[in-house]
């Protein structure tokens, strides 16, 4: 993954340098970034093959989360946590359970996450309007030339370079991500899995695209053990400097700084690391975030968006909560 990155950054850079004062055309920014791909270890075939698909595709649109966000978390959360969200992934979660429990069993990611992720990633949809992921990577790219853009690039590169998927079946929505719970094509390429009928369709799987994503996290790093952190708050005598904290530290550490849990009681004296988030400053809600929460945010691209997606989970796991 560091590597990836890394030529990522350094395709970036050149693709900037090229442009000197004024921006390329799409063409001119296609050829330039062609050049650059070619230096990668894929092979050079596979990378004309692909750019001569590539069109400039006008309707891309940046992801949700790069989009302006409701001032608190009282005001966000709602939008994303409906009820009618919490009924349908309570009923989806017991319709499904088997098939869960199966994901469970080989990738060691809790179905609550899930099932979390496809409502606040889609929303349950399993319905949508699909388009050449060349032309799309390849236009968001040039729209906004971030080394995640351009590893998208070389990601889908690569996927069509594994001669089990097309040009035509590998396809995205307009922001440029890739089955029922929206991944993006690096994540696609590092998790794609088939786990019904021999052939990897996460447009048309439920199984393929839940096992896709299950897979991914868990290469990630993603611990079973643990869940993705909790609500809570300081005690009168804690000193609220801790607040700029952004470090890791155990449970017992951040007990011995006065943070205690949302209801008053002590936090576990394990030795669970975890980190202090305060999302909306000082007067927000306080989390204790484990490393799992660190792979949901970097799933969305937001924390917030990781948080809508860690409530559902919980609403999940305890039906009792209306």
């Amino acid at each position: 993954m560091l590597k990836s990155v890394v030529l990522s950054t350094l395709i970036f850079s050149s693709t900037l340098a090229a442009q000197g004062q004024s921006p390329l055309s799409y063409k001119a920014f296609l050829t330039d970034l062609e050049s650059d791909l070619l230096k990668q270890s894929i092979a050079p075939s596979q990378v004309k093959l692909a750019f001569q698909q590539a069109k400039l595709f006008r309707s891309t649109t940046m992801a949700s989360h790069e989009k302006s966000q409701p001032v608190s978390l009282e005001e966000y959360l709602p939008t994303l946590v409906t009820q009618d969200i919490v009924a349908r992934a309570r009923q989806l979660f017991t319709q499904h359970r088997e098939l869960l429990a199966n994901i469970e069993q080989r990738f060691g990611v809790q179905p609550r996450f899930l099932i979390a992720l496809w409502g606040i990633e889609t929303n349950f949809s399993q319905q949508f309007n699909l388009y050449n992921a060349m032309s799309v990577v390849t236009s968001l790219a040039y729209q906004e030339q971030s080394p995640s853009n351009i590893e998208n690039v070389a990601s889908v590169i690569k996927l069509l370079a594994t001669n089990e998927l097309s040009h035509q079946q590998l396809q995205t929505t307009k922001q440029g991500r890739v089955g029922l719970l929206n991944l993006s094509p690096t994540q696609y390429l590092k998790g794609y899995t088939d786990f019904d009928d021999g052939v990897v369709n996460v447009w048309g799987s439920l199984a393929d695209s839940l096992a896709s994503t299950a897979n991914y996290l868990s290469l990630e790093g993603w611990d079973k053990q643990y869940t993705w952190g909790r609500q809570v708050r300081l005690a009168k005598q804690a000193n609220r400097s801790i607040l700029a904290s952004n470090q890791y530290r155990t449970l017992e550490q951040w007990d011995e700084l006065g943070v205690i849990r949302y209801d008053g009681r002590k936090l576990p004296q394990v030795s669970l690391k975890a980190r202090l988030r305060s999302l909306d400053g000082e007067k927000g809600r306080l989390y204790l975030t484990y490393q799992n929460f660190d792979y949901l945010t970097a799933w969305g691209g937001s924390e917030r968006k990781a948080l809508a997606v860690a409530l559902l989970s919980d609403r999940i796991k305890f039906m009792d909560i209306k």
